[in-house]
């Protein structure tokens, strides 16, 4: 149990109400010296694959997906975790299959090969529709492959951002002072900061901020 390391995060907002990250990285980062080596090293492995933000995503290619889910596997990783993991990865390889079919390519091999736990058969079955044939599983297919077809990458992020953000909330209500809620703030976070950084209105605030810290500090 973490009640002394629970206690000390501050409450963090919903992303889209936030105008400000509630605890510097700095200080995230003293706080996390709390947890277990072996919960400090499980969050190491799976913090930068879940970790969302379109900033986060350049670069990353299929292999390195593949090669990062083989890499977690080796690693022993509480139950949560491994789920969120799990819910994590799939999103990206649906998100990917969508980014394909746009551009009119088939999903390559290895991707095609990655055991996410997806019905790849089934996909391909359905490579016309909007949901690729999963809808019934995951809802927000279609309206991701909407936000795509319109070029719309923040909107796209702001939709994941949310699923994210619900699964990790049900996940630290469980119990909020075990190793689920703690990673659940992290990652939780990691969604507000990268929100922040691409959200034109918190930026604008931001740098108003920035401008009158300055203009009281010449002035006393």
């Amino acid at each position: 149990m973490y009640y002394d390391l629970a206690s000390s995060l501050p409450f963090l907002p919903y992303f889209r109400r936030a105008d400000r990250l509630p605890i510097t990285p700095l200080r995230l980062e003293r706080r996390l010296t709390l947890l277990k080596p072996s919960h400090a090293q499980q969050l190491d492995h799976v913090r930068p694959i879940v970790t969302l933000g379109f900033d986060k995503l350049k670069g990353r290619t299929d292999e390195d997906l593949v090669k990062n889910l083989s890499k977690c596997s080796d690693v022993p990783l509480v139950k949560e975790l491994r789920e969120y993991l799990i819910f994590r990865v799939r999103q990206r390889w649906l998100i990917a299959a969508l980014r394909y079919r746009q551009n009119g390519i088939r999903i390559p091999d290895v991707l095609a090969s990655a055991d996410v736990g997806i019905n790849t058969r089934r996909v391909h079955q359905h490579w016309e529709s909007p949901g690729l044939g999963l809808e019934s599983v995951h809802r927000w297919l279609p309206d991701a492959a909407n936000y795509l077809s319109n070029d719309d990458l923040l909107g796209l992020e702001q939709l994941l951002m949310e699923l994210n953000w619900v699964w990790l909330t049900r996940c630290a209500d469980q119990d909020m002072f075990r190793f689920a809620a703690v990673f659940a703030y992290v990652f939780k976070w990691d969604m507000l900061r990268a929100w922040l950084q691409n959200d034109p209105v918190a930026a604008k605030h931001k740098f108003t901020e920035l401008v009158n810290k300055v203009t009281d500090d010449q002035h006393n």
